[in-house]
């Protein structure tokens, strides 16, 4: 059986959704390294700039999923202030067109966002 850690199921959905963050991300970057490696970037050293970026939030996400299944005290605020940043990033992605896009980035936002809450801090507990 898997041990639940601080915040019992809701930090479990909450390390879930940080990490699934950081694939999409993870996927994202490599998306971009590969138009670089084929060669369908105006410029490189932005195109390796955002990928650098990318990977170092990534790795952000994958150790806040790590702090959730840890118990980690100090992983409940950065998970709610990276979904809350998500929000209006969905709301962008549905005004430019992209719906299904949005709603995936919206959906995850507000499922981590309430499990986050719910997992509740160590002086609640």
């Amino acid at each position: 059986m898997a041990v639940a850690g601080r915040g019992g199921t809701a930090g479990l959905v909450a390390s879930a959704g940080c990490l699934v963050h950081a694939l999409a991300l993870l996927g994202i970057g490599g998306y971009y390294l590969w138009e670089v490696l084929r060669g369908e970037q105006d410029s490189i050293a932005r195109a390796m700039s955002s990928v650098l970026l990318i990977v170092v939030v990534a790795a952000g996400l994958v150790l806040l999923a790590l702090g959730w299944r840890r118990g980690a005290v100090w992983a409940r605020t950065p998970t709610l202030v990276w979904n809350a940043l998500l929000v209006p990033v969905a709301w962008s992605l549905f005004q430019a067109a992209h719906p299904l896009l949005g709603a995936v980035v919206g959906g995850t936002a507000v499922v981590v966002l309430v499990a986050a809450w719910r997992a509740g801090s160590v002086d609640e507990r």
